[in-house]
């Protein structure tokens, strides 16, 4: 890659070389993706309060037929999930 005449100890964006065959745009990427999103830790957490509720959804509608009780429990387990996630990233915002 030339370097500009303009800027002779530029390295490239960011200082940093694309014929660099140290660098791995693809691993920085994934680094930056990482830092904007909910963490592996947080995803988990979320699915293990996800999962109580849901069986908590179930109990509670134990006296119904099978079908509807498992419903109501994956309804209240999927709101579960989205509001802890939402919940993280509000955290994290502030």
């Amino acid at each position: 890659m030339a370097q500009d005449p303009q800027f002779p100890e530029s390295n490239g964006l960011l200082g940093i070389s694309p014929d660099d065959p140290n660098f791995d745009w693809r691993k920085q990427f994934r680094a930056m993706a990482d830092q904007m999103g909910p963490s592996g830790a947080d995803k988990q957490t979320a699915k293990m309060h996800a999962i109580l509720t849901a069986g908590l959804g179930i109990l509670a509608n134990a006296n119904k037929p099978a079908a509807l009780a498992l419903g109501q429990g994956g309804l209240l387990g999927g709101q579960s999930y989205n509001d802890e996630l939402g919940r993280i990233a509000q955290q994290r915002a502030v």
